[in-house]
C-alpha cells in the first residue's frame, strides 16, 4: 500500500503503528523513502532502560553476603537499584529476614528478576508481590508476606502456580524495532493493559534492561515523522 504523506499527517498515530507493524504500509508516495527499512534496525540503546546490581564480589545475586554490604552504598547508589534477582530453585538458599533487610533498605526496587542457576532470565515480577496484600502503598515489607515468596523460590512448579502472571516474554536486544513492539503490544493485551513494558535479554539470555511500550511508539512516530519532513 502506498499512501500520500499528506493522508499520514492526519492519521492517528495507533493506526497508523497498526498498518506499519501489519506490513500494509512500506513505502511513501512522493517522498521516495523507505520507513520500513529505519524500523528493521536493532533495538536503538536509547530505548533500553538499563540495570545495575549491588556487587558482592563476582556474584550479582543482590540478597547473597554479610548485611553490611548494603550498609557500604551511599543513598545515590542505593536509589538507582531498581532490580532484584533470585535464583529458581535453590533450595533452604534465601531467609525472609534478610530480604526485608535490603527491602527496607532499597526503596527504589520495581521489579523482582527471576533467574536459573546460569543466571538466565526465567521471569519478572512487580515489587509490590512481596508487600502484603500485593499492595505497594501498604503495610511496609514483613517476614510474614516473603515467606510465601522464600518457599515458592525453591520449586519452579511451585512458583509457576503462586506466580501464573508473572513476565515469560522478552525482547532480544538485537530484536527490530517493529518486533520489539509486536512483542510488547502482544504482552501488554494479554495483561489486560497492567504489562507495559517487556524485559530486554542479551545474546546469552540474560536481562539487560526493560523496554516500554510507550517508548517505541514515540520511535516508530519519529521515524514517520522523520520521514514526512
Amino acid at each position: 500500500m502506498k499512501l500520500d504523506a499528506k493522508w499520514l499527517l492526519v492519521a492517528g498515530t495507533p493506526i497508523l503503528i497498526a498498518l506499519i507493524i501489519g506490513g500494509y504500509i512500506k513505502t511513501f508516495k512522493g517522498l521516495g523513502l523507505e520507513l520500513e527499512a529505519n524500523l528493521k534496525k536493532d533495538l536503538p540503546e536509547s530505548l533500553i532502560t538499563k540495570f545495575e546490581f549491588i556487587d558482592q564480589g563476582k556474584d550479582v545475586i543482590i540478597i547473597k553476603g554479610p548485611r553490611s554490604e548494603i550498609n557500604e552504598l551511599g543513598e545515590e547508589e542505593k536509589n538507582r537499584r531498581i532490580r532484584i534477582r533470585f535464583v529458581l530453585g535453590r533450595r533452604d538458599y534465601y531467609k525472609s529476614e534478610d530480604i526485608v533487610y535490603y527491602l527496607e533498605r532499597l526503596t527504589k526496587l520495581k521489579y523482582i528478576e527471576i533467574v536459573n542457576e546460569d543466571e538466565q532470565f526465567k521471569c519478572l515480577l512487580p515489587i509490590d508481590h512481596l508487600h502484603p496484600n500485593n499492595e505497594p502503598n501498604g503495610p511496609a515489607f514483613d517476614n510474614a508476606a516473603i515467606d510465601s515468596f522464600v518457599t515458592a523460590i525453591q520449586d519452579s512448579q511451585t512458583f509457576k502456580k503462586q506466580y501464573p502472571k508473572a513476565t515469560k516474554d522478552f525482547v532480544f536486544v538485537d530484536d527490530t524495532v517493529l518486533d520489539a513492539y509486536k512483542k510488547v503490544s502482544k504482552s501488554y493485551i494479554s495483561s489486560r493493559g497492567k504489562n507495559d513494558y517487556l524485559p530486554v535479554l542479551d545474546s546469552q539470555r540474560k536481562m539487560i534492561g526493560i523496554v516500554l511500550k510507550n517508548d517505541l511508539e514515540r520511535k516508530i512516530s519519529q521515524e514517520v515523522l522523520r520521514s514526512l519532513l
